[in-house]
């Protein structure tokens, strides 16, 4: 694997803090949609059981006024308007509609995303009344309460976008400042391959690192040890090269003087007991020393063979 292509710790340690922060915001988010859905359930809920009753006194009072109950119910209607989360419909028995209630004018015109709406909306029941031949349909409308929601996540993520750029420069600072240490390591370990280990790290003030600078400088100062022994070793060999030299040269130098000087010498010896023996047959006394003379000259030049070997 190439070094220079796999990840670097800086790389991975903040892929691992997004995804950590991204696993955070899709809980958060899930959470808050549960919460948002039953908040508006609730809150239109309560809202339609008002209206719901409010309606159960007004028809019934309404329709005791007689023939002309359907247009004073109309007319109550009418004057009450739009009710709080709730939309009014009034049907004839052959179903035209004869009344709706006004839209709300609370945010008019804008409406939430219908994806936004399918998720946090919930889906509340419609009460019917008879009135006399008339049918009021009281629907529950949260689409009022779904795009306040709307808006706060809106300003929500606003808010959580800024305070993710926070954290994340902080973090990236908090990063940036414990792995600093690293290129002053990598740098040591670089002299160190080049076989120069003169760098000593210092003690850091996070514990991981701060074992690898002492394991670092142990290693260290081990090795410059063993370079400066092995230095020795190499001049205590040198020396003894030299010497060893030396000593060559002295034997070849002995060896000259015994081969020139010497074994000179004993070839004269040699030649001169040779020239008396031949000369001295008729003296047998003379003869035999020079005889013996002859002989040791042999044995000496043997000898000076054998320590020229």
């Amino acid at each position: 694997m190439n070094i220079l292509r796999s990840p670097s710790l800086h790389g991975r340690l903040s892929l691992v803090l997004t995804t950590l922060i991204a696993v955070m915001m899709v809980i958060g988010a899930g959470v808050w949609l549960r919460e948002t859905r039953q908040a508006i359930h609730e809150e239109v809920e309560a809202a339609t059981r008002v209206a719901e009753q409010w309606l159960k006194v007004l028809v019934p009072e309404t329709l005791a006024d007689g023939p002309q109950a359907h247009e004073r119910l109309l007319d109550h209607l009418g004057a009450v308007g739009r009710v709080r989360a709730n939309r009014l419909e009034v049907f004839d028995t052959q179903g035209r509609r004869l009344y709706v209630s006004p839209e709300s004018p609370y945010k008019a015109g804008r409406h939430a995303p219908e994806w936004f709406a399918g998720w946090v909306g919930p889906e509340l029941a419609q009460r019917r009344l008879e009135a006399g031949g008339l049918a009021v349909v009281l629907i529950p409308d949260t689409s009022r309460a779904v795009l306040d929601a709307w808006d706060h996540l809106g300003a929500a993520l606003g808010w959580a976008v800024a305070l993710l750029l926070a954290i994340w420069l902080a973090t990236r600072f908090a990063i940036d400042r414990a792995l600093a240490p690293i290129d002053e390591i990598h740098g040591a370990l670089e002299r160190g391959a080049s076989g120069q280990f003169d760098q000593r790290l210092p003690e850091y003030a996070t514990r991981e690192l701060a074992l690898l600078a002492r394991s670092y400088n142990r290693l260290a100062d081990s090795l410059d040890e063993s370079l400066a022994e092995n230095a020795r070793l190499e001049q205590d060999q040198a020396l003894a090269r030299a010497l060893q030299a030396r000593l060559e040269q002295e034997r070849r130098a002995i060896a000259r003087e015994l081969h020139d000087e010497l074994g000179q010498g004993i070839t004269a010896v040699r030649s001169i007991a040779g020239a008396i023996i031949q000369r001295t047959t008729a003296q047998p006394g003379i003869n035999g020393s020079a005889q013996a003379i002859l002989a040791m000259t042999t044995q000496m030049q043997d000898g000076v063979h054998t320590i020229l070997q």
